[in-house]
Formats: C-alpha cells, sequence, structure tokens
C-alpha cells in the first residue's frame, strides 16, 4: 500500500516498539518509546530518534506523513544496501519506452496494469528508504569529522593560548613607554588586584566639546592627566607597583554597522598596566582583555566551581570555563613576570616569581582591594535610590536627570504614533503636581493613579483642529513618572555628599555604571542650588549673628516645611522674614 495512504487514512493502531524511517530534516530512525491517549488522531507519542552518535527524544510528537513505517532498522539497512549495490536494476526506462510499454500493457492485460503500479510503488519506497538512509549515514559521518575537527581547533586554540601567554612574557607585540624620568626606590612591587577604568578616574565623562571622554582613540589625554598633581596617587599610591587599567565600561556608538561597532567597543577593554618605581613612571599597552581583576580574590576557584556546579555540571564544557579563568590569572601573572626577568623597570628588586609563592615575601605585596572590604555606613547604590525615592509625594520637587527615549506613552493623553509625540521634559528639576491614572489604567480602578509632573516644551504645533495653524505650545503638558524610574530622583532628599561619594567609590561605581553619566548631572543641578542659596546664607548669619550650621538648618526647614517644596533664592524676601522669625523662635527656647 502506498505510504500516505497507510499514514493518513489507516486507522491501524500504533503501538509502543512500532519503527519508522524519518524522511524529513533529521534523518534517521525513530521509535514510539510510550502513547499517551486511545484515540490515534488525538494521541499523544514520546518518540526516541536514533541518529547516532546522539540520541534525543521529543514529548508531544505524532506521527506523520515524514515517516516511512518499517519492520526493523536491519530491514532499512538491507533496502539500502540493495539499492546502492545494484542501482542498475533501479534505473527506469526512457520516458518514451516507458510511456509505449504501459500503453501496450493497457490493451492486453488491466490485471498487469494493477501489478506493474504495484511494483513502481514498491520501488519508489524503497528508494525513498535508501536515500533517508543514505542522509542518516552521511550526516552522522559529518558530525563525526566535525567533532573530530572541533578537537584539534580546541588543541591549536590551547596550543595559541600558550604562544601568547609566551609572547607577553617575551614582551613580543606590547608597547612600553616611559612617561615620567626620575630616582628609583629599593621597595617590594604591590600588586593591586582592582582593574580601573580611565574614563572613571578621569573624572566627569559627560560629552563636551563634541568629545566623547576618554576612549581606545585619546589614550594620550590619560597620560598627560596622570602627570597632573594628585592623579598619580589617586591611581596607584605605593612607590613601586603596577595597576592594570582598562580605558571604559561603557558602550559607545561609533558606527552604524553593528560589527565595527563591536570591534571598537571592544578596543575600549584593552588593557594599559601603569608601572611604577618612584619617581619613574611607565605605561605597558596591550590588546588583551585582563579580566575583572588582575589577580583572583582568596576564594574566588572555589566560587566559579560551585557556580558550575549549581547551574548543572558538564564536565567537558565546565572544565573548558575553569581551564579558561585559570588561564587568564596565569597570563596576567607572566606578563608582569616577564617585566621582572626582561627589564630593568622594577630594579633594584630580590629575586622574586610570580610563579612561585615562596619568593613572594620580599618581592610582593598584594593589595587586595577588591575584595572583603569594610563599608563605611553608605547604603548600596539600589538601596540608596529607593530609600530616597520612596518619600516622592504631591509637592515633592524631583530631578529628571537623564530621560531615556524609551520613556515614551508618559503623557496623559494616548498620542498615538511615536511621532506624533511631543518632546520628553528636558534635563532639571520639577515639581509633583498631583496623582492620575495613566491612560492604559483608566478604565481598571484596581490600579494605583501614578504621580505626574506638568512643563511645556515650548515646541512647534502644526494644527489647532483640523485648521492648520503653526504656533508655539502654550498649554504644559501632563507627564508621569515612576518612583521606581533610574533617571528620577527625589531632588528634596539629594545631598553633595552622597553624590561625591557615588561618583568616586570604586566599590559603589562598578555597579552604576550606567548612571555615571546620569550623576554627573545630578551633582550639577545641586551645585547650582546651593551656589543660589550661598549668598542669602551669609546676608543671613550677618543679620542674626548666627553660626552657619544654624541658619543652614533653618533654611532647610523653609524649604520642605510645606507640602509644596521650593528653592530659595539670594533676594527672597519673604524666605528671609520668616526664617529670620525662625531662629528668633529657636533663641527664646534656648532661654
Amino acid at each position: 500500500m502506498h505510504i500516505e495512504k497507510f499514514i493518513n487514512k489507516n486507522k491501524t493502531q500504533y503501538k509502543v516498539g512500532d519503527l519508522f524511517l524519518d524522511t524529513g530534516h533529521y534523518p534517521g530512525f525513530i521509535k514510539i518509546k510510550s502513547i499517551e491517549g486511545e484515540n490515534i488522531s488525538t494521541a499523544k507519542l514520546e518518540i526516541y530518534h536514533e541518529d547516532v552518535p546522539e540520541n534525543w527524544h521529543s514529548y508531544g510528537s505524532t506521527i506523520h506523513d515524514e515517516y516511512i513505517p518499517i519492520n526493523s532498522v536491519e530491514e532499512a539497512l538491507s533496502t539500502y544496501q540493495e539499492i546502492t549495490s545494484n542501482p542498475e536494476n533501479f534505473i527506469l526506462q526512457e520516458e518514451k519506452e516507458a510511456e509505449t510499454s504501459e500503453l501496450a500493457t493497457i490493451t492486453n492485460n488491466v490485471f498487469q496494469i494493477q501489478k506493474m503500479q504495484d511494483q513502481y510503488i514498491l520501488l519508489a519506497n524503497k528508494i525513498k528508504i535508501a536515500e533517508t538512509v543514505t542522509k542518516a549515514l552521511m550526516d552522522k559521518k559529518t558530525r563525526e569529522l566535525a567533532h573530530i575537527a572541533n578537537g584539534y581547533y580546541k588543541i591549536i586554540g590551547r596550543l595559541q593560548k600558550v604562544i601568547d601567554a609566551i609572547q607577553m612574557y617575551l614582551g613580543i607585540n606590547t608597547e612600553i613607554e616611559q612617561l615620567k624620568k626620575g630616582i628609583s626606590v629599593d621597595s617590594p612591587i604591590y600588586l593591586r588586584q582592582m582593574v580601573l577604568y580611565m574614563d572613571e578616574e578621569v573624572g566627569d565623562p559627560r560629552i563636551k566639546n563634541n568629545q566623547i571622554g576618554i576612549d581606545f582613540k585619546s589614550i594620550e589625554d590619560f597620560d598627560k592627566w596622570l602627570l597632573q598633581p594628585g592623579s598619580l596617587e589617586q591611581i596607584l599610591p605605593e612607590p613601586k607597583g603596577i595597576v592594570a587599567i582598562k580605558i571604559s565600561r561603557q558602550k559607545r556608538t561609533y558606527s552604524k554597522d553593528f560589527f565595527d561597532n563591536e570591534e571598537m567597543n571592544e578596543r575600549n577593554q584593552y588593557t594599559y598596566f601603569l608601572i611604577r618605581n618612584g619617581e619613574n613612571l611607565y605605561r605597558l599597552w596591550t590588546d588583551i582583555i585582563v579580566g575583572e581583576r588582575l589577580y583572583p580574590t582568596v576564594n574566588e576557584m572555589e566560587v566559579v566551581i560551585q557556580k558550575i556546579l549549581d547551574e548543572g555540571y558538564n564536565h567537558s564544557v565546565d572544565m573548558e570555563k575553569i581551564a579558561n579563568v585559570e588561564y587568564v590569572y596565569k597570563r596576567n601573572a607572566l606578563i608582569i613576570q616577564g617585566l621582572i626577568d626582561h627589564s630593568d623597570i622594577f630594579k633594584p628588586l630580590p629575586e622574586c616569581n610570580l610563579l612561585k609563592p615562596e619568593t613572594y615575601k620580599n618581592g610582593f605585596i598584594f593589595v587586595r582591594d577588591d575584595e572583603n572590604l569594610i563599608g563605611d555606613g553608605h547604603l548600596p547604590w539600589k538601596e540608596w535610590k529607593n530609600q530616597i525615592n520612596s518619600d516622592i509625594k504631591i509637592g515633592s520637587r524631583v530631578l529628571i536627570a537623564e530621560w531615556r527615549e524609551h520613556a515614551l506613552s508618559r503623557f496623559i493623553r494616548d498620542y498615538g504614533k511615536e511621532w506624533k509625540q511631543p518632546p520628553n521634559p528636558k534635563t532639571g528639576v520639577y515639581q509633583v503636581m498631583g496623582e492620575e491614572f495613566t491612560p492604559r489604567d483608566r478604565w481598571d480602578k484596581n490600579k494605583k493613579k501614578q504621580l505626574f509632573i506638568r512643563y511645556n516644551p515650548e515646541d512647534e504645533i502644526w494644527y489647532t483642529g483640523w485648521e492648520y495653524d503653526p504656533h508655539i505650545r502654550k498649554n504644559k503638558l501632563t507627564w508621569f513618572i515612576y518612583k521606581s524610574d533610574d533617571f528620577v530622583f527625589n531632588f528634596d532628599k539629594l545631598n553633595l555628599e552622597d553624590i561625591n561619594f557615588y561618583l568616586s567609590d570604586r566599590q559603589a561605581r562598578k555597579h552604576i555604571v550606567n548612571f555615571i553619566y546620569l550623576l554627573w548631572n545630578v551633582r550639577e543641578f545641586l551645585l547650582k542650588e546651593l551656589d543660589k542659596e550661598k549668598d542669602f546664607i551669609k546676608l543671613v548669619i550677618n543679620r542674626t549673628n548666627k553660626t552657619e550650621k544654624e541658619v543652614i538648618e533653618a533654611v532647610n526647614w523653609w524649604k520642605f516645611k510645606n507640602k509644596w517644596k521650593r528653592a530659595i533664592n539670594s533676594d527672597d524676601a519673604k524666605a528671609l522674614r520668616m526664617i529670620e522669625q525662625k531662629l528668633k523662635r529657636n533663641n527664646q527656647k534656648e532661654k
């Protein structure tokens, strides 16, 4: 019987153990492992696909037209052998001769026609079986060869790593430049564990004068900054030592081409080793990526192994991961050891070898500045931000420090298309004016109302209703904010000390790298407000003979005592009168 009729029309009950040949995308032998359900049209089958050298199964499959039923694997292989050994027996006559022969048969014997048709179906099915087995065997051989080739590629990759490490040790393909000359010191080598980033050390990374800040194109700018007073002590305060510095964690846009852009961003991960020996200052520039730190933490390898075990251990894959972690640290050690063995940079120095721990005592001091650090009381970044934003309410002043392009649909009116929406608010301080349902929550009274600000972007409007009427916008827009927004800050809870801490503390900074630009905006607005208050505070001190601390407390009382928080200006007569009265009352209470 023709295979399509057998599968689609025959109601034969399939059973566990039935064999098929898959002629589809994954040629090979399949077997029914289990059947779930009694109706053959709805039964769920667990199919076991034997596709040497890999076996896999899928649950919930059904038998379909790409499956040819067979009695045994041996039978299919026998058919394959029959056809491939004697292919001439299966070559059809020329089309014209076959057609003539068939017509002659039709006129002679109807029974002969049926017999011929059955023979053709049998032969066609045999050829289909042989074709599928051929594909399966070829796929198997292809995978076997690929597996062998991958093994060689892995060996070649490991050998290349060894070659690269040796070249780094010998100083091949490295570039050493002396930035400053002076007197050397007799001291152990201080090895700093933490990997630094140039653009974070130099300071404000925001774009100014069309400059993107420090990147791989402006290494010399970092060299110049290092020579400024105080810079070296910030990076490498010890008299003799080495610190690894990458260029930037920031993702920049250099090209519209994805691959070009990725390649150039990778260059910002290359490593700059800063080396100090007394007054001598060197830099070693390499095209390698050192990793998260120069050398491992005390229990780092145990943590790596435990993480792999927790994720589900796979010997071949996970041993490779462990080997890669170990390799990076060993290569870093070889680079430093190469400087010791093949240059005069660190001299004078007793005999020491990073690969021999017994020599560490006199030669090295490990500055473990990336582990086991005791906090100074500041909350982690996210906790701090959540804490100050939890108090945002109607009347609060919020700083929109850096609105995101994707922060759309924040308007109380649904504008539909993105191009129809007005400009988002610019960086600045805004007052929370109220709360209302957003357009998507308007009909769901179980939803919570959201806080909003109002502002006028003063953009040009082209239509009034349906009439063409170009004019500058006159009315304010309503724009929703969320306490969880990463670009929204409770301005009334900010202080310069906290902002400076999160900008300068290396442990905190590496966890808030995406907000570095934002924090500089926050700092700028805080400084502007403090600058406005400075003259006012001096005036109050002169008029009341109170201490600066007392006056600042009174100023903050005036700013935050009401529901509607407010700023203070140097010529604010009402504020001056109320603050002086407050200080007078305080004085009377003390008496």
